[in-house]
């Protein structure tokens, strides 16, 4: 059985959808400012008065943004098959996720218990430790 449970491989997929999301942004907007900027800085020093070229640039401009959105579209498509394969994983656990949940009450209980052993534990070692010590000193001051 995996240790990590559904829920945190799921808040781990959604904020590596989110980083995913703000990073794809990130450069669409980057890419598309360098050709607004590429697009202003022909235009001024051409200074194109022909309308046909004015078009052809333009043209080139959507093209690369259409290559843009495309790129988008399988990073939309991928999530939405991780997504499925979430939730498919989710119905297949459930039985097993709901038989090992544990309130968070019997949770408090039972460390309340292990640092009770914990310190019975810790006072044996100590009694011992004390013993040994007494019977070290008597052997050597003998």
């Amino acid at each position: 059985m995996y240790s990590i449970s559904i829920w945190m491989q799921l808040a781990g997929f959604l904020l590596t959808a989110v980083i995913t999301i703000i990073g794809t942004t990130w450069k669409v907007s980057r890419a598309l400012s360098r050709q607004e900027n590429t697009f202003i800085g022909i235009m001024s020093a051409h200074q194109l008065s022909d309308n046909v070229e004015f078009n052809r640039i333009r043209a080139e401009i959507d093209q690369s943004g259409d290559m843009i959105r495309r790129e988008n579209e399988e990073v939309g498509t991928a999530l939405r098959e991780k997504l499925h394969d979430i939730e498919l994983s989710m119905l297949a656990d459930r039985n097993t996720n709901l038989n090992t949940f544990a309130r968070r009450e019997s949770f408090y209980e039972v460390t309340k218990e292990m640092s009770v052993d914990i310190k019975t534990l810790i006072g044996k070692v100590h009694e011992l430790d004390s013993k040994m010590f007494i019977r070290n000193n008597k052997l050597h001051s003998s």
